[in-house]
């Protein structure tokens, strides 16, 4: 069994059948602040790493309460040892930032009438970080993008977010060749594991 270095910094154990064991990544908490960094970002129209740093700033975020049931407040308990993967919210932040034109036209195209400025606040923000992952972020599963989007959206959102973050989000997975075609060449297309140090892995 060897170790890898994760994307949180943790040290990832790789068994014989290259599964990951040992102490799991903060992905999925990382995944909610990013959400809840973008719905800021889309309430004020300010996307710039100024206003991100100064989100993310807030203590509040990482001491006190933790519930998971809750849609405000603490995320991370700090005191526990809980921190951001912050390698993974800086590539999908930057993905989000670089193509928003492009995420925002193939969710309103899947979305069946619904224009971006219809859409509940917080259905948006999840649904611009999952079709992120799913469009330009090679290495994440598009079954895990959809499912922790629907999670998201039944805790942020309103009754029925969740199915229709769910419809909007499959008809993207359906149809998300012909918009990668279209914007073939588009600066800004990540793949988590270009450029990573060699063994440096990028789970879901």
């Amino acid at each position: 069994m060897g170790g890898l270095m994760g994307f949180d910094g943790n040290v990832v154990l790789m068994g014989k059948n290259g599964r990951k064991t040992g102490k799991p990544a903060y992905r999925i908490k990382t995944r909610e602040l990013l959400m809840r960094l973008v719905f800021q970002m889309g309430a004020t129209g300010d996307f710039s790493d100024a206003a991100k740093e100064t989100f993310l700033a807030d203590e509040s975020l990482y001491m006190g309460d933790v519930r998971g049931d809750s849609p405000m407040g603490c995320i991370f308990d700090a005191a526990g040892g809980e921190k951001p993967e912050m390698p993974y919210l800086e590539w999908a932040f930057a993905c989000i930032r670089d193509n928003l034109s492009v995420i925002d036209r193939a969710i309103e195209e899947a979305s069946e009438g619904w224009s971006i400025g219809r859409m509940n606040a917080a259905d948006l923000a999840a649904l611009r970080v999952a079709a992120a992952e799913m469009l330009y972020m090679d290495g994440i599963d598009d079954g895990v993008a959809v499912n922790e989007a629907v999670e998201l959206a039944k805790k942020y959102g309103g009754e029925g977010s969740g199915a229709f973050v769910n419809g909007v989000l499959g008809a993207i997975a359906r149809g998300k060749g012909a918009v990668l075609d279209h914007e073939a060449g588009q600066p800004g297309v990540l793949d988590l594991d270009a450029g990573r140090p060699e063994g440096d892995e990028v789970g879901a």
